[in-house]
């Protein structure tokens, strides 16, 4: 249900700065208690450090075209945290991701809507070699949809457990994947280790190989890929 609950708060981003009065930093900072947040103005901001949201929030750009560069956003321990119509662009470097879903050491990360991103990496800036995933979900995040999205020319799309963990606990992860376009990008689309995962009306073009196959990091190209016996996977 994101930040829409009673006694929710609205904010008004004014600024496109990193930080400071009327930015999407300072509305994050919430103790989660519920807000949603709109936007007064479009244009990008240029983030420092990725955003680490609370639980109970909506960041919603509808009526703007906005977004985020150069860093993206962290769900750690959160839950009921939607985030749609925002642009998420050119983030690095090879240890970042677009938004990361679960991390370790933290509380139950769970009940989480991507909806209506546009994840873009511009030129060859998508290469494994200068980003991570555009989406990850891991260490047992669960309950977890993404929707109506756009992915372009990100080399790893979707990343749903890790397997830095044991099995136990990232078998808890269920994601629903739907009605996404995947354009240029190379390859998890989604990759699924562990959990449960709905997975279609999608559309993949153009996906492709971004090096040598035979070259070290031995990068390949696929569509979908289950790695584990005892996933439950849709298609």
């Amino acid at each position: 249900i994101g930040g829409a609950q009673p006694g929710a708060t609205l904010y008004l981003v004014t600024s496109l700065a990193d930080d400071g009065p009327g930015t999407l930093r300072e509305g994050c900072r919430t103790q989660d208690q519920p807000r949603v947040i709109r936007f007064a103005q479009s244009g990008r901001i240029d983030l420092l450090q990725p955003i680490d949201l609370p639980s109970n929030l909506t960041i919603d750009g509808r009526g703007q075209d906005v977004g985020v560069r150069h860093k993206g956003f962290w769900i750690h321990g959160r839950s009921h945290v939607i985030l749609e119509n925002l642009a998420i662009e050119d983030v690095g470097p090879s240890s970042e991701d677009g938004v990361q879903i679960g991390f370790p050491n933290q509380v139950d990360t769970h009940h989480v809507v991507l909806d209506h991103l546009s994840l873009r990496q511009s030129g060859t800036s998508g290469d494994s070699a200068n980003v991570d995933e555009a989406v990850s979900v891991i260490y047992g995040a669960h309950d977890v949809t993404i929707s109506w999205s756009r992915f372009e020319r990100w080399e790893k799309a979707l990343l749903l457990g890790n397997g830095d963990v044991d099995g136990t606990i990232d078998g808890a992860i269920s994601v629903t994947v739907h009605h996404n376009l995947f354009v240029g990008t190379g390859r998890r689309h989604p990759r699924a280790r562990w959990g449960r995962f709905d997975v279609y009306n999608n559309s993949l073009r153009d996906w492709h190989g971004y090096d040598w196959a035979w070259l070290p990091p031995y990068r390949d190209s696929y569509g979908a890929l289950n790695r584990c016996s005892d996933v439950g996977f849709r298609l």
